[in-house]
């Protein structure tokens, strides 16, 4: 078995760079080497949670939404000793990567990188509901954050990742209404209405928004 699992949501476009880095990719790795892309929605949890005992690196080629799936399906697999998650943004909003490195991404330094690669350690957020548990690393919110995914979803299927979010961001705030909420942390206790409420792991979340400046993930 590869040691080495490109994951990536197969509903994106291969971009030439893309195309010339996977290939110096498989010629370096070689046999360790193995891409796999979605063939529908959430399907990289699936993958992921089954290859998750027998390589000893994924790579998530995408965004947020991507890293999420991904990361997701490792731990679904409940496996003791997860391969390394390593990031190539290559979505619409890559936060969590820009919370973490705030230069530009090069495929060449990535590549030097899988050969003798620099770990990082990262925290995990754990949401337990009725329905399901589910896990994320970089920032979960409630409240007017996820009236907007929802409409999120449903625009990128019709107009594409560049002018969605945008389009979100308006449709919610003109129709949101507050949730009645209880929320209590340690000392901290807060009953009434909620526009937004935000666990942060990394900093940015929301295509570019700075809601935790600072955050550390390993903290």
């Amino acid at each position: 078995m590869p040691k080495t699992l490109f994951l990536m949501n197969g509903s994106k476009e291969v971009s030439k760079p893309l195309q010339r880095f996977l290939h110096s990719c498989s010629r370096n790795l070689g046999d360790q080497f193995q891409l796999i892309t979605s063939k529908q929605e959430k399907e990289l949890v699936h993958i992921a949670k089954t290859h998750a005992t027998s390589v000893e690196m994924i790579v998530a080629i995408g965004g947020d939404g991507t890293v999420n799936e991904v990361l997701n399906g490792l731990l679904a697999s409940e496996n003791l000793e997860l391969p390394v998650l390593a990031i190539i943004p290559y979505g619409t909003g890559n936060d969590f990567y820009q919370s973490l490195f705030f230069q530009k991404f090069h495929f060449d330094l990535f590549l030097d990188a899988l050969t003798s690669p620099k770990i990082i350690h990262s925290d995990i957020g754990k949401m337990v509901t009725e329905n399901e548990t589910r896990y994320f690393i970089n920032i979960a919110d409630i409240g007017f954050g996820g009236s907007v995914v929802l409409s999120l979803n449903e625009f990128r299927h019709k107009y594409g990742p560049r002018f969605s979010y945008g389009l979100a961001i308006l449709k919610t705030f003109i129709g949101f209404k507050r949730p009645e909420v209880k929320i209590t942390a340690g000392p901290f206790s807060y009953q009434g209405e909620l526009l937004l409420a935000a666990a942060c792991n990394g900093s940015i979340f929301g295509n570019g928004l700075h809601i935790h400046p600072g955050a550390s993930i390993s903290d």
